[in-house]
């Protein structure tokens, strides 16, 4: 792109391809004048306000984390308010449920709860059977597995098997049924939140394209 500095009209052999900001004539030989381009300071500051949202709201890295930072606000404070439950599980499962990719996000995210809540009910199970805790993770696991497998959701199964182990860890000291049991909602609570952060996310954001005709950040790039 070229910027020509003139004092007043421009150039006759030019014409049909400047566009006059001020006293400022910007050419462009590929695609000639731009109809969106800003013609006062009152103007530009809509075409960077609307280029702005139009990268914001198409963009999976921005989506993505801010779907991650309201599940994390909502789950410390959730955490916050009742120190005395093993809650920090919740967080790690908020993050878990979120996805980091745009497309199919919703799918993934029920995916995710489900294979969550899969392995945490097993690891609830596997807790009362009289073995080590090694050998309750080995059966745990491979349950996880057959399981995922049968709802067909075994590509999300990793996450099955860190609810389970969520569950099933417990200090040498401490081999408590209600603490797996706690463990157990707190898991469950924290699919609920990821999975309710995605949706509402969701509709908002596709609500937001539509009503102001926003370009996802993929169509801008082809």
């Amino acid at each position: 792109m070229v910027v020509i500095f003139v004092p007043s009209q421009p150039f006759p052999s030019i014409q049909g391809t400047c566009k006059t900001v001020a006293n400022t004539y910007i050419l462009d030989a590929d695609v000639g004048i731009d109809p969106h381009r800003p013609n006062t300071t009152g103007d530009l500051l809509f075409y960077m306000k609307d280029k702005l949202l139009r990268y914001s709201l198409g963009s999976d890295l921005i989506i993505y984390t801010l779907r991650c930072l309201i599940g994390f606000s909502i789950g410390y404070y959730i955490y916050w308010k009742f120190p005395e439950h093993e809650l920090y599980w919740m967080l790690i499962s908020i993050i878990l449920v979120i996805s980091p990719e745009e497309k199919d996000a919703l799918k993934l995210a029920i995916e995710r709860f489900k294979s969550n809540f899969i392995g945490s009910a097993i690891g609830l199970a596997c807790y009362f059977i009289p073995v080590h805790q090694v050998f309750m993770m080995v059966i745990g696991i491979v349950s996880s597995i057959i399981v995922c497998r049968i709802f067909n959701i075994l590509t999300v199964a990793r996450t099955s098997m860190v609810a389970l182990i969520i569950v099933l860890v417990h200090e040498q000291q401490q081999h408590s049924y209600f603490s797996a049991f706690e463990r157990f909602l707190s898991v469950g609570l924290g699919c609920f939140i990821g999975l309710m952060v995605t949706v509402s996310t969701s509709a908002i954001i596709n609500r937001l394209r539509k009503k102001l005709n926003l370009i996802r950040e993929n169509d801008l790039d082809e």
